[in-house]
């Protein structure tokens, strides 16, 4: 912990600038989520895979996004690659748009509100963008 607290005081010269924290009590709240739904995604890839593989159904969501600043961006596509079972593979702020792998969707547009409203929603209470 040290050593990553020295590197990143070291480096942030040279990273653009963050948004400011707008409540620390957001934040709080945002990681709660994002530790809770890694231990349950957890979970569920184990039983998917443990279970029946051949019944997952993979996809490509493609989700509209209302963040724009990238830093935020990055977070969001970061948070939902941490998540088992979810990828991102594309983060584009300027469109307005983040492009998931899911291992098992019933439905594109659950993946995408359940993004928008763990992550997205609560990303924009924890940053002024």
């Amino acid at each position: 912990a040290l050593f990553s607290a020295l590197i990143s005081l070291a480096t942030a010269p040279l990273v653009p600038r963050f948004p400011r924290i707008r409540s620390a009590r957001a934040l709080a709240g945002y990681v709660s989520v994002v530790i809770w739904d890694i231990v349950v995604a957890n979970l569920r890839v184990a039983r998917w895979v443990i279970g029946s593989p051949s019944a997952l159904r993979p996809a490509m969501v493609e989700i509209p996004i209302d963040i724009h600043d990238p830093a935020v961006v990055a977070v969001l596509a970061a948070t939902v690659t941490l998540t088992p079972g979810t990828l991102t593979v594309e983060a584009d702020p300027a469109s307005g748009r983040l492009v998931v792998h899911v291992l098992h969707a019933e439905d594109s547009s659950t993946v995408a509100g359940e993004i928008r409203d763990r992550y997205e929603r609560r990303l924009k209470e924890v940053f002024a963008c």
